[in-house]
Formats: structure tokens, C-alpha cells, sequence
């Protein structure tokens, strides 16, 4: 969140439902969560299809359709789509937001249990986009976001799969809202402390342009270095050794990569920015 001299307090119906380090005695180190999300279907629908102009993709990011419209509560989420209404940041949040935060405090017209289900939806193409924001983003400056794909299965009579997959996202937040330490940091499980043994370095400066130094703390000897593009391609490896170690990504194309370690098997993941 942008500073505002506060310690903002937790618990409310506002950005702390979601977001971390709300009440917790430190100003202004609160972080957003989630403050909106929407779907689009993989067709050319001037609703909700997939954009094609930069105004479109920006119209998404701020919770329009394509024409410019609000997103509304249930159905389709389009007036045009058997919505009720009101104005909501979320779709399909079933009976989750208990104090409609994502109404602006007002009941939905209709229907509360919001779900694809509920709206008659079946399995098709359906992205999905998370939002977060307003917040400043000065020129030079970085954001950090963090995210957990969760899965399940269930081999429990009674208990379904989302039944099991709601309970690991709990599980999962409440070991993450830990500590604002567990930013960045990787999880085998939410129930497992994180392997002491897995390899540890820091990288410089990120964003990087041509080459980036990468210094490997390590006393069990060398490393491998993989640089994967988020397709999953690998475009660089190589091995690194105790110290600082020089990283040539000049022949890299700009975008985001994913760097790995590996040590004795382990390994260890960074996100690089190459521009």
C-alpha cells in the first residue's frame, strides 16, 4: 500500500481482509492482496473475450468489460449476462465474502453463493485475471508478488476435492501471514518448515541488462546455474562456485526468467527481470 503515516488497523471490511502486516504495530508496511478478479473466455465476444488493444487490457485490469461497462454481481457478471448487480470487484466468490467488501459493503440484489456454477457455466477456455491495486509505482521502483498454485485430490469418503483444496489454502495462509519473512520464500507444503539445506544466493542488480552477478553461499563446493524462460525453456546454464559469480544473459531476449540453483539435488528458485 502507499505510505500514509498509519499503522493501518486488521480486521475490518477494507484492504486488510486480505492483505498482510495490517495492525501489527509497524507503519506502513502493509501489502495488498487480491483487490479484484474477473474472467474472460477465450473468443472474440466484445464483452468478454480476449483483448486485443491496449485500452481493452486496461479496461480488464481496472474490473471493466471490454465496452467499458462495471463489473456486476452474478450471472455473467455483465448486465447482458443475467447479472443482478451491484458493482463488485469479485467474481465468483461464492459464499466467501461474508461482509461484502467486494460490493462496497452493500448485499448483493439477488443471490448471494456467486459461483460458475450457479450461473450455469460449463468447462470451456476461462482465464482468469487477479488484480491488485491502486498503488504508486514510481519509475526505478519494484513490486514483489507472491503466488501459490494449489492443488488437491481427495481419498476421503465425504470430503470433496475442493473441500481438501480449501483447507490447504488456509493452511497455507495462515503459515504464510506468519511473518512478512515469508515473502519470496518457497513452499514444499504448508506444513513443513522450508529445508534447511537448500541452496542460498543473491543475485544483482535485478532488473539486469547484459549480465547480473550471482553470489552462491555454499560450503559443500559447486553449483549448477539453470535460467528458465516461464514457458519453461531452458536458456542458460552453466556452473557457479562459492563467491560471486558473473552471469552473461546478453544474448537473453527482455522478459522475466525464473533462476535456479541446484546443489547435492536441491534446488533453489529467484525470479530475474531482464530487460
Amino acid at each position: 500500500m502507499d505510505a500514509d503515516n498509519l499503522d493501518n488497523p486488521a480486521g475490518g471490511c477494507d484492504f486488510s481482509i486480505n492483505g498482510v502486516n495490517f495492525g501489527d504495530g509497524v507503519v506502513d508496511n502493509e501489502r495488498l492482496g487480491l483487490t479484484g478478479f474477473m474472467f474472460n473466455l477465450n473468443s472474440a465476444s466484445p464483452i468478454n473475450g480476449d483483448p486485443r488493444y491496449a485500452e481493452q487490457y486496461y479496461q480488464y485490469l481496472s474490473g471493466l468489460w471490454k465496452d467499458g461497462s462495471q463489473m456486476l454481481y452474478g450471472g455473467g457478471g455483465h448486465y447482458s449476462l443475467g447479472a443482478y448487480g451491484p458493482a463488485s470487484k469479485f467474481m465468483f466468490p461464492g459464499s466467501s465474502d461474508i461482509c461484502h467488501w467486494g460490493t462496497g459493503g452493500t448485499a448483493p440484489f439477488g443471490p448471494i453463493d456467486w459461483t460458475m456454477e450457479s450461473s450455469g457455466y460449463t468447462p470451456n477456455d476461462v482465464r482468469g485475471l487477479g488484480i491488485t491495486g491502486p498503488f504508486s509505482f514510481p519509475a526505478g521502483g519494484y513490486q514483489q508478488v507472491d503466488l501459490a498454485f494449489v492443488t488437491a485430490r481427495s481419498f476421503t469418503p465425504g470430503l470433496t476435492a475442493l473441500d481438501v483444496l480449501r483447507n490447504r489454502i488456509d493452511s497455507l495462509k495462515v503459515r504464510y501471514y506468519q511473518s512478512s519473512e515469508d515473502f519470496g520464500r518457497y513452499f514444499a507444503s504448508a506444513i513443513n518448515e522450508r529445508p534447511a539445506n537448500l541452496p542460498s544466493f543473491d543475485l544483482r542488480p535485478n532488473p539486469a541488462h547484459r549480465q547480473f552477478v550471482i553470489r552462491l553461499h555454499s560450503t559443500t563446493g559447486q553449483a549448477i546455474i539453470q535460467i528458465t524462460d516461464l514457458t519453461g525453456r531452458t536458456c542458460y546454464s552453466g556452473l557457479l562456485y562459492p563467491g560471486d559469480n558473473n552471469v552473461d544473459i546478453a544474448n537473453l531476449k527482455p522478459g522475466i526468467y525464473l533462476v535456479q540453483v541446484i546443489e547435492n539435488h536441491l534446488r533453489s528458485v529467484k525470479k530475474l527481470i531482464v530487460r
